[in-house]
């Protein structure tokens, strides 16, 4: 489990839309749901089944158990618990501070040295998602999709900043990771201005790594955050969250990661397929992004004039790319490298059709179950990924199987807390 060095305890409070708290982990009652079919997530399925949560934790789970006296029960004839789905990527929930103006001596020919102080152009490690959460007006989608935490990224510039991790939920809670890892991309800074390509950022991202490995070193009591967030990160103390899509960017990735001796997760990951093998030998995990749109189709489109189509060929071309793109998750997964599902770049409502569709291309269905659990529970450090007694209750309720198009989520248990999902 990759864990940060300096995780710094945060409260949070989140107001559900669509969510009804209905159990609190603070209740010295304990919960029960009962009749259920539970998969614990190790290839173990209980039928007509009992599991009792208390003090926020797995207390007893089986088949033929009996709910404790003065439990709170909960029927779920019918209905399957799976462990909590986790969204091991997403920008959503946050309030990031716009980046700083750019400074008006600056342009595409120039780098003044005020630059630094008044635009440092996409080095935002100063940022901490933690102090940003803004969860009021999403937190009651998260559960319709069945999640029940998720990896908070800054999402913008080249070192964008630090990522956290939270749980859904409704009451005051500490964050368990505020500080996780540090996010980073080959995406510049906001306006025009040096660094004006992928060179530019890429040599101003390695002269802040280095900057960073130095401060880390020195006995100063002049603060620099931006240094001071990314140190952790570039001295191999921190996982890096690395924004990456195409294969060049992959391997870009990989290869600085490897420079500075830092622990790389890709997210997005659009192209890994082209890079399975290396990611599996390296075991980098990919924090998949599921969102493919529609399949372009290779009829003509009615009404055009003759010339003006899109040539078969063409299109033929663009169809067999959707395909493996649509194939990404399964290619990785038959390559054994570890795979998280990320909400990122999609509608959240579709976060559970686009798992479906990855099913549909080829991703096994224990393959998907494990990506939204356990594989991100191991690296993210959030629930424990399977059901058993000791462990946090984090659980998901859906009323079929979850690579059912018409199954719905109808609960999710946060930590010990029960929420009612409504559609």
């Amino acid at each position: 489990m990759l864990l940060p060095s300096n995780s710094r305890p945060i409260l949070v409070s989140l107001l559900l839309a669509g969510s009804l708290c209905v159990g609190s982990a603070q209740e010295a009652r304990p919960l029960a749901l009962v009749g259920a079919r539970i998969e614990l997530g190790n290839g173990t399925v209980l039928e007509n089944a009992t599991l009792v949560i208390q003090g926020g934790k797995i207390v007893s789970v089986g088949e033929d158990l009996q709910a404790p006296g003065g439990a709170k029960t909960i029927d779920l004839k019918g209905q399957t618990v799976y462990p909590g789905f986790l969204d091991a990527y997403t920008t959503r929930g946050l309030d990031i501070p716009a980046a700083p103006s750019q400074d008006p001596r600056d342009d595409k020919d120039t780098a003044p040295a005020t630059m630094w102080e008044k635009n440092r152009k996409g080095i935002r490690s100063d940022v901490r998602a933690a102090a940003h959460l803004s969860l009021k007006a999403s937190a009651g989608d998260f559960h319709k999709q069945g999640l029940t935490a998720a990896l908070l990224a800054p999402g913008s510039g080249t070192l964008r900043g630090i990522c956290a991790i939270a749980p859904m939920l409704g009451e005051p809670q500490e964050l368990p990771h505020p500080d996780f890892a540090l996010e980073m991309s080959f995406r510049g800074g906001s306006g025009a201005g040096y660094p004006g390509n992928v060179l530019g950022i890429i040599a101003l991202m390695r002269q802040t790594l280095f900057d960073a490995q130095r401060y880390a070193t020195l006995d100063t009591d002049e603060k620099d955050e931006a240094l001071a967030n990314a140190a952790p990160a570039a001295t191999g103390r921190m996982p890096v969250v690395f924004a990456a899509d195409t294969e060049l960017e992959i391997v870009r990735a990989v290869r600085i990661c490897g420079e500075f001796g830092m622990k790389p997760m890709i997210a997005g990951g659009r192209e890994a397929y082209r890079q399975a093998k290396m990611l599996a030998q390296q075991r980098i995990p990919v924090l998949v992004n599921l969102n493919v749109g529609t399949p372009p189709s290779l009829e003509e489109e009615k009404g055009t004039e003759p010339g003006d189509s899109i040539p078969r060929a063409v299109r033929e071309d663009q169809l067999r790319d959707w395909t493996e793109r649509a194939a990404n998750a399964a290619a990785l997964a038959e390559a054994g490298v570890p795979l998280a599902f990320s909400s990122e770049g999609d509608a959240l409502g579709d976060f559970l059709s686009n798992v479906r569709t990855a099913i549909e291309h080829g991703l096994p269905r224990a393959d998907a179950l494990r990506a939204l659990t356990a594989t991100p529970a191991e690296l993210l450090g959030v629930g424990a990924g399977v059901i058993r007694v000791g462990q946090p209750a984090f659980l998901t309720i859906m009323d079929g199987d979850f690579a059912d198009p018409k199954s719905k989520v109808t609960r999710v248990v946060v930590d010990g807390n029960a929420f009612e999902v409504k559609s």
